[in-house]
C-alpha cells in the first residue's frame, strides 16, 4: 500500500473526528450558564445562546441532583434539577450551586431537607474516597447517578 492510499482511506475519518469534536465544542459553549439567580420567587437561568430556564416554588413538583461524569454537564460534575411543568423548570449546574443562591432559597419548597440535598451532592466523592480495596477502585463506575431528593407531597384538597 502506498502513501496515497493510506491518505485516501483514513482522511474520510479523520474529518469526520474533527467534525464530531467541533461540534460538541460549539454545543458546549452554547450551553454555558452566564447567568443564574435563585431568589424567593423561584430559580432562573441565561444559558450563553440567549435561552432561559426557571420555575417558580409553587410550580416545582420534584428536585433531582445528578453526578455525570460525560456530557454538556461534565465540566460541572453534575447539576441540581428542579422539575416544573411541562414548559418550566431549571438546572443549576453543580459549579454555580453557591453562586445562584439556590440552597438559601430552596427552603421555600415544603418539608424540604437541604442536608438531603448536600449529601447527593457530595455522594460522588463519598464512593470514591469510600473505595478501600484495589478491585473497588479499579472496577467501573457508573457514567451518572441521580438522587431523587424532594417530591411534591400531594395536595389533601385535590
Amino acid at each position: 500500500m502506498n502513501l496515497v492510499t493510506l491518505v485516501l482511506l483514513f482522511a474520510p475519518v479523520l474529518l469526520v473526528i474533527v467534525v464530531v469534536r467541533k461540534r460538541a465544542a460549539v454545543s458546549r459553549v452554547r450551553a454555558a450558564t452566564v447567568a443564574i439567580e435563585a431568589d424567593s420567587d423561584g430559580v432562573r437561568r441565561t444559558l450563553a445562546d440567549g435561552r432561559t430556564e426557571g420555575v417558580s416554588w409553587d410550580e416545582v413538583t420534584e428536585v433531582d441532583v445528578f453526578r455525570t461524569r460525560v456530557g454538556p454537564h461534565k465540566p460541572a460534575g453534575g447539576g441540581v434539577v428542579l422539575y416544573g411543568t411541562l414548559e418550566r423548570g431549571c438546572i443549576v449546574p453543580l459549579d454555580k450551586l453557591e453562586q445562584s443562591g439556590l440552597l438559601a432559597h430552596i427552603h421555600h419548597l415544603p418539608g424540604i431537607e437541604i442536608a438531603t440535598i448536600i449529601r447527593a451532592v457530595s455522594a460522588d466523592d463519598d464512593q470514591s474516597a469510600g473505595r478501600s480495596s484495589a478491585l473497588e477502585l479499579l472496577s467501573p463506575r457508573p457514567l451518572q447517578s441521580t438522587t431523587t431528593c424532594w417530591t411534591r407531597p400531594p395536595d389533601p384538597d385535590g
